[in-house]
């Protein structure tokens, strides 16, 4: 059984930065499916479309945290990793802030394919087992409820 490709959101806020991204993810990662926005509104928008497996922010001077911290905020959006575009020059504070809006790592410009296609398949695996404990945690609770339906249905 063949699995599906990788699905990947990419969102930068300057153009030709944007495109440089896409190229390497053609080039290093060329059967996954991704889409890219402009903006914290187009990314989030492509995000709650798609349900991608990993998504990449490359927005600065604050909005790309806002954008995780909302997209974490989201029930539909919070298991999918998300990888923030960092420079030599970002700083361990804004890396600091990054992961407490809820960022999964960081990939350092400029991408090298074979770091950018290992963290992409680690997202993958990350956001397969997140899903598959929610699967298991609800499967729980509904065996719970249905062990303690009759119990309850006695006391009545």
């Amino acid at each position: 059984m063949a699995t599906a490709p990788c699905k990947i959101v990419a969102i930068d806020d300057v153009p030709g930065a944007l495109l440089v991204l896409e190229q390497s993810l053609c080039s290093a990662v060329p059967d996954a499916l991704h889409q890219s926005g402009t903006c914290g509104a187009q990314g989030l928008a492509l995000a709650i479309a798609e349900d991608p497996d990993a998504i990449l922010i490359a927005i600065t001077h604050g909005e790309g945290l806002a954008l995780c911290r909302q997209m974490k905020a989201d029930s539909g959006l919070c298991d999918i990793p998300v990888l923030f575009l960092v420079t030599p020059a970002t700083t361990p504070t804004q890396r600091l802030a990054a992961l407490e809006a809820g960022a999964a790592g960081f990939l350092t410009l400029p991408l090298q394919p074979q770091d950018l296609s290992a963290q992409l398949r680690l997202m993958v695996r990350l956001k397969a087992a997140d899903r598959s404990a929610q699967v298991q945690l609800a499967a729980r609770d509904t065996i719970e409820c249905q062990q303690a339906e009759p119990a309850i249905l006695r006391s009545e």
